[in-house]
C-alpha cells in the first residue's frame, strides 16, 4: 500500500510482563552489573518468529515506511550493522544525521544513519519488548564500574542459562 495508508505507530511500545517467580533468563546485553537485559529463555521462539517477521517486512519494504522525523523515545525500525538485519527499536538520541537506537528485544544500543531507520508497523508497535532492563539487586545505582569488573560480569553471564528473580523498586 502507499505510505500515506499506513497508520502511524503507537509513541510507546506496551510493558513487558515481569515474571514474580525465578525463570530461565539469557544476559542479552551489558552496559555494567548495574544495567543490563535479559531475555527469558521460555520466549526463545517468539523472539525469533518475531525477529523473521521483522526481517520480512523490512527487508523488502521499509521504503514504505519511511520515517521523516527522528525524536528521542520514539519508537522504530533500524538496520543493525553487524549482520544488515533490522530490529525494533526506541530512538535514544538525534546527533545530525544519526540517532542512537535502543534494540528493544535485545538492550543493546547502537548510532544508525537516519536513512537506516523506519517507521514500525503498528502489529509490531504493539508487541511488548523482550528484553528487560535488569540490575543485580542489593547494587548501589551510583557505583561507577571498571573495565574490567563490567568484562567479568559480561563474561559471568554471556552464552550461559542463569535463573532471574526479579525484584519491585522497593526490594532493590
Amino acid at each position: 500500500p502507499p505510505k500515506d495508508d499506513i497508520p502511524a505507530s503507537p509513541s510507546a511500545f506496551p510493558s513487558p510482563a515481569i515474571p514474580t517467580d525465578s525463570v530461565p533468563v539469557f544476559v542479552s546485553a551489558v552496559e555494567s552489573p548495574g544495567q543490563f537485559y535479559v531475555q527469558l529463555a521460555t520466549q526463545d521462539e517468539e523472539l525469533t518468529d518475531l525477529a523473521t517477521r521483522v526481517a520480512d517486512t523490512y527487508t523488502t519494504d521499509y521504503a514504505n515506511f519511511e520515517l521523516t522525523t527522528f525524536e528521542p523515545g520514539q519508537i522504530c525500525c533500524a538496520k543493525y550493522s553487524e549482520d544488515d538485519f533490522w530490529y525494533r527499536g526506541i530512538i535514544k538520541t538525534k546527533e545530525g544525521d544519526k540517532c542512537t537506537v535502543l534494540f528493544v528485544d535485545y538492550g543493546n544500543v547502537e548510532d544508525v544513519a537516519t536513512g537506516d531507520i523506519a517507521r514500525l508497523q503498528t502489529d509490531l508497535a504493539n508487541i511488548a519488548p523482550y528484553a528487560i532492563e535488569c540490575q543485580l539487586g542489593g547494587l548501589d545505582a551510583t557505583v561507577e564500574w571498571t573495565d574490567e569488573e563490567v568484562e567479568k560480569f559480561t563474561t559471568a553471564t554471556t552464552d550461559k542459562e542463569l535463573s532471574g528473580k526479579f525484584l519491585g523498586d522497593s526490594e532493590k
